[in-house]
């Protein structure tokens, strides 16, 4: 059995965080108005903007909390000899030898959705418009549910960064739940299992990342995997839409890890013992 106290208390910072992460900047009154505030509401949506981003981050901090007290109590708890293959990836996933792996998987899979979901742009060519750098501004409406408050960072003459709320959230849930994915994969390689668990725990994961930081070369992969049959016209309409494919994503992940939890859990095959020199060979089927 799981350790319910363990579990509960868990929760009590996973639910309010994501509460945090996810519905405050989806009643922000930008995502419903047609026009920018005037000068006189323009104290107003600005303090609206400060508190939607001190959601974000207080959010964050929960969900992290939580993870963290989640995952100790998966290992070290009383539930841990009769559910061992939560335990075995809560070990693997809380490591400190697999640090290296979380930091570069991180950093790897921001830049990676940054990068393709446009929040990250590179000129190589020119400067992008502006007066001086770095500078940024606060764009407050008017765009699609979760694009606003929007934040636009000049940061030097050719590079530009531009987040809203739902980007931030899923650049923080995405990249936490696929770096898992590369430690798990890692852990699965370190160890005694088979290479080809740790490969598909590792390309599952991959693809999972891909369809939620590159719609098109997601929907492009699934469309020639399945160019001959009655799919492929309904999914070549998903280049254009990204939750078609986060529906596929995040549960994929999540299994992945489950996948990765019981490889790891499963003992080791027994090594065949070395033969000592001078020693006559045993024969086939003897101990």
């Amino acid at each position: 059995m799981a350790d319910p106290p363990a579990e509960r208390s868990a929760l009590g910072l996973l639910l309010p965080g994501l509460a945090l992460l996810l519905f405050p900047w989806l009643l922000y009154p930008g995502n419903f108005a047609n026009q920018p505030p005037g000068p006189a509401e323009l104290g107003a949506w600005t303090l609206l903007a400060v508190l939607i981003y001190v959601s974000l981050l207080l959010g964050a901090l929960l969900l992290g909390w939580g993870s963290a007290r989640l995952l100790r109590g998966w290992e070290e708890g009383p539930g841990a000899s009769t559910r061992p293959g939560r335990a075995a990836l809560a070990h693997a996933l809380r490591e400190p030898r697999f640090r290296p792996v979380w930091i570069v998987s991180l950093v790897g899979f921001a830049l990676f959705f940054s990068f393709f979901t446009g929040s990250l742009a590179v000129s190589l060519h020119g400067a992008f418009t502006g007066t001086s750098y770095p500078s940024g501004t606060v764009v407050f409406c008017c765009g699609g549910l979760g694009l606003t408050p929007g934040l636009v960072a000049l940061l030097g003459p050719g590079v530009l960064l531009s987040y809203g709320p739902q980007s931030l959230a899923l650049l923080g849930l995405s990249t936490t739940l696929f770096s898992a994915n590369m430690v798990a994969s890692a852990a699965l390689w370190r160890g005694r299992s088979s290479p080809g668990e740790a490969s598909v725990a590792g390309a599952l994961g991959a693809l999972g990342a891909l369809f939620v930081n590159c719609p098109q070369c997601g929907t492009l992969l699934l469309f020639n995997a399945l160019e001959a049959s009655a799919a492929a016209g309904l999914i070549a309409g998903w280049v254009a839409y990204q939750a078609p494919l986060l529906l596929i994503a995040f549960p994929l992940s999540l299994g992945t890890l489950a996948y990765a939890g019981r490889a790891l859990s499963r003992p080791p095959a027994c090594p065949v013992p070395a033969r000592s020199p001078g020693s006559p060979p045993r024969e086939p089927g003897t101990p």
